[in-house]
């Protein structure tokens, strides 16, 4: 993969297109990083809505993002990290795991 120099959230998101970057999830924290981790959040909401995030890539950059962004809520509206962790799906330490049935 070649350097990125790409600064602004806009730049990103026509970065992915345009180049058709694969949204894998290396691809997406290393832009991630480029970009900060408070707008971290808006790139997965912004390229999800482009190109749906795979379940797989989801249940890592989207707990990374809402835990790395200073405030999370902030950054996003509530519905929006809701539908961002319904692609994620239940995950405990980054892998898919089924739903506890009682409270932890």
């Amino acid at each position: 993969m070649s350097v990125w120099k790409i600064g602004t959230l806009s730049d990103m998101i026509y970065y992915f297109v345009s180049e058709d970057i694969e949204w894998s999830v290396e691809n997406i924290e290393n832009a991630g990083c480029r970009l900060g981790r408070n707008k971290y959040p808006a790139l997965l909401w912004y390229l999800n809505r482009l190109r749906p995030l795979r379940p797989e890539v989801a249940a890592v950059v989207v707990p990374s993002a809402w835990s790395g962004a200073e405030f999370p809520n902030r950054q996003l509206r509530g519905t929006q990290w809701r539908l961002l962790f319904d692609i994620a799906g239940y995950t405990v330490d980054g892998v898919p795991s089924p739903r506890p049935t009682s409270a932890l």
